[in-house]
């Protein structure tokens, strides 16, 4: 079983991914419910992950403190009376009644830096909780001395510069249009994307998949189209649509000798294929297209199963043998739809 649970609620994937990325690159073994299986009970399965781990993350946000996030909070409380309740603030929001006294960690405006003091003392109290010690000090940052404050004066008169030499935002307007990208990537301003980065969102946005605006997040943490990856990563969900899918059977049919008689046995069968068609559609395969299950796309009648025969008037051919029902079969698939209209 994994060392550490991240409680949540759905809607909040696209706050909570970056947390779940930045454990795993720290070689941290976590578990949320994107891991369950196909085929495996939903619930059962949260609560078996829930009860063997060492460190239960809960990520306090507006839903996961309203009344949609019954089950976040029912999994704090079990956290809570084994010991092992990591509180996570990632909204501001007012506490759950009862969870007031457990000090949650702050990372409401965490921007996904690994070098943040924040994040260095979340991953420290995680491992923490996981080894079973005590909780590390909170970090609190030294009062800055006269050259930390200098050197901030000077960031700050910089940027001012920079600003201005930016009249009227022409440098933005430039480096967003198609022709003035790679002048400003070639050059480092603007803060453009990669050849990579560009290549990765472009077949994120081709897919229109969750798994897709995953992928591009974990490669791309700090990248230029990470606002706009969450925001549709967010509007996806999980929906049950009807697909059908090809299949074919193969019952017995029985047509009669016909009466009439043909100069030679191609004539023959070819007189009597429609009514064997004809015999395949309602007979034979009618039964499986009547159901709401299969619907009727076509018949085949094989070679073998015909029987002529030459008299003394021409040749009489019947037909004993199987036919082929070309079905589609009505199946329903759960799949992950991602709006097309998410925020730009």
């Amino acid at each position: 079983m994994p060392d550490c649970f991240i409680s949540y609620k759905r809607e909040d994937e696209a706050l909570v991914a970056p947390l779940v990325l930045g454990l795993r690159d720290d070689q941290l073994d976590l578990w949320w419910d994107r891991d369950i299986p196909g085929g495996q009970r939903w619930r059962e399965t949260i609560e078996q992950q829930l009860d063997a781990s060492r460190c239960v993350i809960v990520c306090w946000t507006e839903r996961s403190t309203g009344p949609e996030g019954a089950f976040v909070r029912e999994e704090a409380e079990r956290a809570k009376a084994r010991g092992v309740l990591l509180p996570v603030l990632l909204e501001s929001v007012t506490l759950p009644f009862g969870f007031g006294e457990v000090q949650a960690l702050d990372l409401r405006d965490w921007n996904g830096d690994r070098n943040d003091p924040r994040w260095a003392h979340f991953v420290a109290t995680v491992r923490a909780l996981i080894a079973g010690g005590p909780r590390p000090k909170a970090h609190v940052p030294r009062r800055p001395r006269w050259p930390a404050i200098l050197s901030s004066a000077a960031i700050v008169l910089v940027g001012l510069v920079g600003f201005i030499n930016d009249v009227a935002g022409l440098q933005s307007m430039l480096c967003k249009s198609d022709s003035g990208r790679g002048a400003c990537r070639a050059i480092g301003i603007g803060n453009i994307a990669s050849l990579d980065e560009e290549t990765a969102w472009k077949a994120a946005l081709t897919r229109n998949e969750a798994n897709g605006y995953r992928e591009y997040l974990g490669q791309f943490a700090k990248g230029e189209f990470v606002a706009e990856a969450q925001a549709r990563l967010a509007a996806c969900k999980n929906e049950k649509v009807e697909r059908w899918k090809p299949v074919t059977l193969s019952p017995p049919l029985s047509v009669p000798r016909a009466r009439s008689a043909s100069p030679d046995e191609a004539r023959a069968r070819l007189a009597l294929l429609p009514v064997v068609e004809k015999d395949a559609r309602t007979l034979a395969c009618g039964g499986f297209a009547s159901s709401h299950l299969h619907r009727l796309s076509g018949v085949k009648v094989p070679d073998e199963g015909w029987r002529c025969e030459r008299g003394t008037d021409g040749w009489q051919c019947g037909f004993d043998g199987v036919v082929v029902c070309e079905l589609e079969e009505r199946t329903t698939v759960e799949v992950e739809r991602c709006a097309e209209t998410a925020r730009r």
